[in-house]
């Protein structure tokens, strides 16, 4: 895995609080690239245009939860290999 400063991550969270938290948790780990998404099904669109090294995912969202958000992560090629961290 790149080191912190070149990850690309996507930060997965219905909840804009929770957002927040880890963003400023993640920018004084060092990690610049990063993404955001509501919710599992923009995290898709996110990740079919660019794909992410890591993927932090909240597990209950509405609509599609982040078990689901990991399945399909899992089938889509380009990211199939995609560090997946679920919190909950």
């Amino acid at each position: 895995m790149p080191a912190a400063a070149s990850l690309n991550v996507l930060l997965v969270d219905d909840q804009l609080t929770m957002r927040a938290l880890i963003r400023s948790g993640l920018r004084e780990l060092g990690i610049v690239h990063l993404r955001e998404a509501a919710d599992a099904e923009d995290a898709l669109r996110h990740l079919f245009t660019q794909p992410a090294n890591l993927i932090i995912s909240d597990f209950n969202m509405p609509t599609l939860d982040g078990l689901g958000l990991l399945r399909a992560v899992r089938m889509h090629v380009p990211t199939k290999n995609s560090a997946f961290h679920m919190l909950t």
